[in-house]
């Protein structure tokens, strides 16, 4: 789940990082607390869970999809190495 609070809170342009991280760490702590998994989340939920979050960020509640905006050379995307300078 580190990943997808990190990509998420990047998610939230018109919010201040470290207030955008806070809001995807309490999803996070609510996700614990009800059991509930993020792939579980729909973006209904999202939304009504704080107005800063999009409906359409139920996409990188899946690991898979939010690791896609990760590019860098060397990092942990899934295009991180196709440059061929790693």
């Amino acid at each position: 789940m580190p990943k997808i609070v990190v990509e998420t809170a990047k998610l939230l342009p018109a919010v201040a990082f470290h207030q955008a991280h806070k809001i995807v760490g309490r999803l996070v702590l609510e996700s614990i607390r009800s059991g509930k998994k993020p792939a579980e989340w729909t973006g209904a939920d999202l939304q009504r869970f704080d107005p800063a979050m999009q409906p359409d960020m139920v996409k990188f509640m899946n690991p898979t999809e939010g690791l896609k905006t990760r590019s860098v050379s060397g990092g942990h995307g899934p295009f991180a190495g196709e440059r061929g300078d790693c």
